[in-house]
């Protein structure tokens, strides 16, 4: 099963490294009209290395015959957490980048605003990352992964549901966390969970 989860977190890792240069290099580029193609091409980074890292993952799963609603529940999970992780680092790393040159410039001042965005990008990359990992445990029936599961997407909606009103990402991400909530929640009887009144 670790070899599983080894297998699983290298292209989630690749995607992170990638989103990093790709989003450094993005802020760094002058803005000339010339560059928006390479603009562009390097904006599709995040998204495009979630899918393909979403496909070799739903490979792998495949290999080991799964009920398809686990399946279904995993990959999605796999997706959408990698999502927030990868779009969280995007955040994160732009967020550095401005207060790296506003400090070049000497007007950089630490702030709750520049604390509280460094941890929210901070949190929005740990919360996917778990929920990606998570995902993997989930479609082999885990228990204790459904639990999980259930925290950390509900963490997630709770980072973001604050903030819709603030930044379009949050709108995506408490999208992506309510509908993998209604999955979890669909699917509590097949990981035999009771709730508290079904003692």
């Amino acid at each position: 099963m670790s070899a599983l989860m080894d297998v699983m977190f290298r292209p989630m890792l690749t995607v992170f490294v990638l989103t990093a240069i790709a989003t450094a290099v993005a802020m760094l580029l002058p803005p000339a009209r010339g560059l928006v193609p390479l603009a562009l091409l390097l904006d599709s980074v995040p998204f495009g290395g979630v899918v393909a890292a979403t496909v070799i993952a739903t490979i792998r799963l495949r290999r080991v015959p799964l009920p398809p609603i686990r399946l279904l529940i995993a990959v999605y999970g796999y997706f959408a957490g990698a999502l927030v992780g990868t779009l969280g680092l995007t955040h994160l790393v732009a967020v550095l980048i401005v207060s790296i040159d506003r400090a070049r410039q000497h007007q950089f001042v630490y702030s709750f605003h520049f604390y509280s965005l460094v941890l929210l990008g901070m949190l929005l990359i740990a919360a996917g990352l778990m929920a990606a990992i998570e995902s993997v445990r989930l479609a082999r029936g885990h228990r204790a992964a459904w639990r999980v599961s259930l925290s950390v997407w509900t963490t997630i909606l709770a980072i973001n549901l604050p903030l819709v009103s603030l930044q379009g990402f949050a709108v995506l991400f408490s999208v992506l966390a309510a509908v993998e909530l209604l999955l979890l929640v669909s699917m509590r009887r097949r990981f035999d969970v009771k709730s508290a009144g079904d003692t």
